[in-house]
């Protein structure tokens, strides 16, 4: 595979001002002197050299998981971003705000954990444990597969392939944003070099 390029950028997002006064650490400046960018989308990009004729961008975004999930498997087999840029296609992969690569705003979980802010209502950790592999239909538990109708039967299971899946599960948490808008910002992105966008994860298709 040769490609003309490749990257990675954030979309969407806000440049808050924090408003504690805490430290950091000593010696730190007070966080209410501090920035960050929050509620941003993390899109990585594979553009082969030679574009198949036109072939619009293939852009994969996942639910909850992150953009590993397109780009390996976990007994290490060529992951679906590679398979269509080996065929020519641009290919963009998506961790939406809160998960992933993008990151997730702690605030609320340092607050509570502190006893400054509300108990959360729900753990962000839900689906970064096994239990996703019977969340997301991959077998009735973790481990197993199923017959391929309700449950998938293809995945590999032995124990390293294991290990891998639950690597692939970053905690996510609070975006700190517009998700939609995030999405929004990287769409019209690669729509105003490509005119065209294809979308997997149940997403229209975009003309």
């Amino acid at each position: 595979m040769t490609l003309r390029t490749m990257g990675h950028f954030f979309a969407g997002g806000k440049i808050m001002k924090r408003k504690s006064s805490d430290l950091l650490a000593p010696g730190l400046p007070p966080l209410n002197t501090m920035k960050n960018l929050v509620g941003q989308a993390y899109v990585e990009y594979l553009i082969p050299k030679e574009l198949r004729a036109g072939a619009a961008p293939i852009i994969f975004a996942h639910s909850g998981l992150n953009g590993m999930v397109w780009q390996t498997t976990v007994d290490g087999r060529e992951g679906w971003d590679k398979y269509f840029a080996r065929r020519g296609f641009p290919v963009y992969v998506i961790d939406p705000p809160g998960t992933g690569r993008a990151g997730f705003v702690v605030d609320a979980i340092n607050k509570a954990a502190t006893g400054k802010g509300d108990p959360l209502a729900n753990s962000p950790f839900f689906l970064q444990t096994s239990f996703a592999w019977r969340w997301y239909d991959v077998g009735p538990k973790f481990g197993e597969l199923g017959d391929g109708h309700n449950f998938g039967n293809q995945m590999a299971t032995d124990k390293e392939a294991r290990r891998q899946f639950l690597g692939q599960l970053i905690p996510g948490g609070p975006s700190g944003g517009d998700v939609h808008e995030s999405f929004i910002a990287a769409m019209e992105r690669i729509k105003e070099e490509y005119g065209r966008l294809s979308m997997s994860d149940g997403q229209e298709v975009l003309s």
